[in-house]
């Protein structure tokens, strides 16, 4: 049975979840009508939460995907115990190169103020971990990592080593999760809520949805299951002709808003690029992030946030907006073929 995947293994055979003791009184199990899960859980918050997952399930399927506690139990409590050390050594690898040991080499336009807010939210960790464990840990400004101290490197070993099944297999999960291991270690011990946690996972990723919007195909997880459209300059009913995408004019100033000086990053449209695709050497990256520019919106510019589909994003090709207009075109003809019939 997979549980991390979106399938439909098998129709819904059963029609009531309950909940009971185990026959050997120790722990709770689940049932399903008459039948009784394999797994033995060790208490009853969890049975129900888990008899809750499988009571969700509809009757065309039952999809393990929307089940993650019922993937968390069995791995804790029949995986784990067979695999502890691989598991802890497989943690122990990612350590060095942990989410929160890495800072954004400095502002540019692309990082403005991201380094400024790691210092902010993640310090405070660094020194709890310093504290916790008796070693200061090593940030550095590398995709790669750096090698953390073997003190550092032991103490968080041997803390792993004294969970529980259960704890292990949460940590371990959450670590995939979070790409850190810190993280969910200063949950374990009590330093972090979840809702900080999570912060702290998103930081980087929130910082630029501030600045540039939510773009369409965005593989990362949003803050909503559906993608927010990313900010594109358009016209709006009643406002002048449409904005050109062609390059900006040789003119002094800007000719959207009418300023003798462009904003710093903007093209002379109203709007200004950001992510990859402005970095020397990645002009072809498909996926376009852009922003109102501020000179345009204080000069009374309106905006409408849109984003790119998935044609553009595959193919590189812009929106083309003429065959729009003509297929609209021939759809109110065919209409009105329609009507005449």
């Amino acid at each position: 049975m997979s549980f991390t995947t979106g399938s439909v293994i098998g129709k819904r055979f059963y029609k009531e979840v309950t909940t009971r003791l185990a026959d050997d009184g120790n722990g709770w199990t689940v049932m399903l009508d008459y039948r009784t899960l394999k797994t033995k859980l060790p208490t009853l918050a969890l049975a129900k939460a888990i008899a809750a997952e499988w009571e969700y399930q509809e009757k065309d399927g039952i999809r393990p995907f929307t089940m993650p506690l019922m993937k968390l139990a069995c791995t804790a409590l029949e995986r784990v115990p067979l695999t502890r050390v691989k598991v802890i050594e497989n943690l122990m690898n990612k350590f060095h190169q942990d989410l929160v040991f890495c800072r954004t080499p400095g502002d540019t336009e692309i990082t403005e103020g991201v380094l400024e807010k790691q210092k902010e939210k993640i310090d405070p960790i660094l020194d709890w971990v310093q504290s916790e464990f008796g070693y200061k840990p090593q940030v550095h400004y590398s995709l790669f990592g750096t090698k953390q101290e073997e003190g550092l490197v032991k103490a968080v070993e041997d803390c792993l080593k004294k969970t529980n099944d259960c704890e292990l297999a949460a940590i371990d999960a959450m670590t995939a999760a979070a790409h850190s291991l810190v993280i969910p270690l200063g949950i374990f011990r009590g330093k972090l809520g979840i809702e900080e946690a999570i912060e702290l996972i998103r930081l980087e990723e929130d910082l630029q949805v501030d600045g540039w919007g939510l773009v369409e195909a965005n593989s990362k997880l949003t803050r909503s299951s559906s993608p927010s459209p990313a900010p594109l300059v358009t016209e709006e009913e009643g406002d002048s002709p449409a904005l050109s995408s062609s390059p900006p004019a040789a003119a002094v100033g800007c000719r959207t808003c009418g300023r003798e000086e462009i904003e710093k990053g903007c093209n002379g449209e109203g709007r200004i690029q950001g992510g990859i695709a402005t970095v020397p050497g990645f002009g072809w990256w498909p996926i376009k992030a852009y922003r109102p520019c501020p000179g345009f919106t204080a000069s009374g510019g309106r905006y409408r946030r849109r984003g790119q589909s998935m044609d553009e994003v595959a193919s590189g090709r812009k929106r083309d907006v003429s065959s729009k207009s003509s297929e609209g075109e021939g759809g109110s003809k065919s209409s009105k073929k329609r009507e005449k019939k």
